[in-house]
């Protein structure tokens, strides 16, 4: 089943929804891996696919890629993925803006 992924940019609040391109993909036990702990849970990734549905882009030739995280202070989170069917499945357990995040400004 196809899946779209919600993510909110935390210092502005703002959430988009991803459901084209390379994430678009059939929803596995893999894909909670892959947002919660492979290459999808790192801002550096989650920013690039927030910029490209945020600017309705099919890639990032206009993208200046963000910093990795800390695995603390994440700017970008994934609350929940979002199946065909409407099941939403949580991703980011809610985060508390922790320590300091100018570096992601």
């Amino acid at each position: 089943m196809k899946y779209a992924t919600v993510i909110t940019d935390r210092h502005t609040g703002q959430s988009v929804e991803c459901s084209e391109g390379d994430i678009a993909t059939e929803f596995s036990e893999g894909s909670l891996y892959w947002w919660q702990e492979g290459n999808g849970a790192c801002d550096c990734n989650r920013s690039a696919f927030f910029f490209r549905a945020l600017h309705g882009l099919e890639d990032d030739a206009e993208f200046k890629e963000a910093l990795c995280d800390d695995g603390i202070n994440k700017r970008y989170i994934v609350p929940h993925l979002k199946l065909a069917d409407g099941t939403l499945v949580p991703v980011d357990e809610p985060i508390e803006l922790v320590g300091d995040v100018s570096r992601f400004a």
